[in-house]
């Protein structure tokens, strides 16, 4: 190799090692463009005045986090009616559009009695959400259904719900 080659690769070698330096010294942080949904959110269902309370859609609210991989666990805030039992929600997203994402999540259901837990099937909520005028709300419409063990649908309804997103403080701040 000449001096001229050598000394060509060495730039260039330099180059790709500066940009690659800076690339890892920049830290990723919230995307500000609302295409992700990462991190942790207070969900709120939005009660219709003019539909009936029919548990589950009745006032009450969710701790959300999703991944940046497409994982969602939830946790939700609401004592079901006596001798029965709702787990944590797990499911996925994905973002479908500009400022669009689906959510589905499941939550197992169970009853309880003397003889102990018998599973009887799932509560699946679907979640369709977009951003507000900030990076820190989202709202949509959603829908849900109350499934036996075998898939089939015993009931459900649509309803809304507006997301919070949960905001790193520091310790001494005002609350």
């Amino acid at each position: 190799m000449t001096r001229i080659a050598v000394a060509k690769l060495t730039v260039i070698a330099a180059m790709f090692l500066s940009c690659a330096a800076a690339a890892a010294a920049q830290s990723p942080g919230p995307r500000s463009d609302n295409q992700q949904l990462q991190g942790g959110w207070v969900l709120s269902i939005v009660p219709d005045p003019g539909a009936p309370a029919l548990p589950p859609v009745q006032p009450t609210t969710h701790l959300m986090m999703f991944t940046t991989d497409g994982g969602v666990v939830s946790q939700w805030n609401q004592v079901p009616p006596p001798g029965n039992i709702a787990t944590s929600g797990i499911g996925a997203w994905r973002r479908t559009g500009n400022n669009e994402f689906e959510i589905t999540q499941y939550f197992e259901a169970a009853t309880v009695d003397a003889s102990g837990g018998h599973s009887f099937g799932y509560f699946k909520q679907r979640l369709l959400l977009h951003y507000g005028p900030t990076s820190d709300d989202l709202s949509g419409p959603a829908d849900f259904a109350l499934m036996d063990l075998d898939g089939n649908v015993l009931f459900g309804g649509p309803f809304a719900v507006e997301l919070h997103r949960i905001k790193v403080e520091r310790v001494g701040s005002s609350f």
